[in-house]
């Protein structure tokens, strides 16, 4: 993640608020860790596939390789006493949306980046 471009973050983390293109600051989305991950993951030759549709919501991104499928579910701490918050959310959306019972055997885990440093700060199997 500290690899992306800092002019691709800093345009995705701004708004036009006037035209004199005055700008405020705001934080990166999660799409765009998510189109980064999906991009690498692709790019490694993993088949991976973003927003995959379920009877209960979508999941981030759904990855098949070597006869494995994994589950992701991405949310973005802002700050990093944040990052426990949003593990126990997402564990919880991955459970409560059950994403990973269409694809027997899957594996679900809740992957947490922290904003701050641009990086994975936890990543955790949800059974």
């Amino acid at each position: 993640m500290a690899s992306i471009p800092y002019d691709d973050f800093a345009k995705s983390a701004s708004k036009r608020i006037s035209e004199e293109e005055m700008f405020y600051s705001l934080h990166a989305h999660e799409w765009l860790y998510r189109s980064s991950l999906l991009a690498f993951f692709r790019g490694a030759g993993i088949m991976a596939f973003g927003e995959m549709h379920t009877n209960k919501g979508r999941s981030d991104i759904v990855l098949t390789n070597r006869g494995r499928t994994f589950v992701l579910e991405i949310k973005v701490a802002y700050t990093s006493e944040e990052i426990s918050i949003k593990l126990a959310e997402a564990k919880k959306q991955i459970l409560s949306c059950n994403y990973a019972a269409s694809y027997p055997d899957a594996i679900s885990l809740a992957l947490i980046i922290d904003d701050t440093q641009r990086q994975i700060a936890v990543s955790e199997e949800v059974k």
